[in-house]
């Protein structure tokens, strides 16, 4: 059993792997640049999900629309305050450039 080395599942089994994920590495002309060993493995794991149709099917089917994950709160908190940091260095900054009068 083959584990996956780079990314969000890394140290896990291919096996554990979403579909749509491995779509995605195997996609990836960097990933397949340096890493094709790895993207044999990835498709030899594709291979074998597309047997079972079904399987394959019901993984892939969405029910709702996906999450925007770049519009939820907890990303909105921290731009925000990412944003006040920089204001801060920046105010420090003007005040230790502005000349003495």
């Amino acid at each position: 059993m083959a584990l996956i080395n780079i990314g969000k599942y890394k140290g896990r089994p291919l096996s554990e792997m979403k579909t749509s994920y491995i779509m995605w590495l195997v996609s990836n002309d960097h990933i397949r640049f340096a890493r094709w060993p790895l993207v044999l493995d990835l498709l030899a794991e594709l291979q074998q999900r597309f047997y079972n149709y079904d399987c394959l099917i019901s993984e892939l089917t969405m029910s709702e629309p996906a999450n925007e994950f770049w519009k939820s709160p907890e990303l909105d908190k921290r731009r925000q305050a990412e944003k006040v940091e920089k204001l801060k260095l920046l105010e420090l900054r003007r005040i230790s450039e502005k000349p003495a009068r």
